[in-house]
């Protein structure tokens, strides 16, 4: 973003090349024979510059606009990960921080590490809200006698997975659109069978899982389709205000 070249200041210049003019249109009333060249000349040099000006902000925004509109999603995602267990007040303030500076609809995340559930190795996850995401079928809530959950990438793996404090029931086939929940987008190529469910408190207090390590995330979109050059800094001071402040 600092790399955008964008007047920063482009109606204040405008506005300051019009006294010339004013000048000379003032001048030229008064004596007109002897202020018409002059005043010619200052005009059309006012109407230069300010035309200048003008097309440096265009080609500021629209350089500006080409840089974004190019960012891939996983980059234009504002992130705040939590690692070990998280108190209400931890998340209460991530929410807080992620509504602040003028992001889009917030992604909560728990990701855990591989485990072996009846032979077979997987990676549980939650995402809320999971239809963004995906589409499947609606899902109840995750208990330790039965947590309903989706493949969302790799496979084959049993219709059920379950050891001592958990028993996950997998309901359906339903492929990630998209890496930025996780970071990643999961696949069969060697890579463990990713479940996932949406109920972020309900996997992360199963008592089953509760030795695996697991990372907490909180995201949200930087809301790029709607910025114009002049704005970018004004956003960048309000994110690195908020990171500041966060946790």
């Amino acid at each position: 973003m600092r790399s955008c070249n964008v007047p920063r200041r482009p109606a204040h210049s405008v506005r300051g090349l019009l006294a010339p003019l004013m000048l000379a249109g003032a001048r030229g009333r008064r004596r007109p024979a002897r202020w018409l060249l002059p005043a010619l000349g200052m005009a059309l040099a006012a109407a230069f510059a300010a035309g200048v000006a003008a097309q440096a902000q265009v080609a500021g925004d629209k350089s500006a606009r080409s840089v974004l509109d190019g960012t891939p999603p996983l980059d234009s995602q504002v992130r705040v990960t939590w690692q070990g267990a998280v108190s209400p007040g931890v998340a209460d303030q991530v929410r807080a921080l992620l509504g602040g500076p003028g992001l889009g609809a917030q992604t909560e995340v728990v990701l855990m590490n591989p485990v072996r559930l009846a032979g077979v190795v997987v990676r549980p996850a939650a995402i809320a809200p999971l239809g963004r995401w995906l589409s499947g079928p609606a899902l109840r809530p995750c208990r330790p006698e039965r947590c309903p959950m989706l493949l969302a990438g790799g496979g084959p793996v049993p219709a059920t997975l379950a050891a001592i404090g958990v028993r996950i029931q997998v309901a359906g086939l339903a492929p990630l659109r998209s890496a930025v929940p996780l970071g990643f987008v999961p696949s069969g190529a060697g890579a463990a069978p990713v479940l996932v469910t949406w109920d972020v408190a309900g996997l992360a207090s199963l008592p089953g899982l509760s030795g695996v390590y697991r990372t907490h995330s909180w995201l949200a979109p930087l809301t790029i389709s709607r910025l114009r050059a002049w704005q970018l800094p004004g956003a960048e001071d309000r994110l690195a205000r908020s990171q500041a402040r966060c946790c």
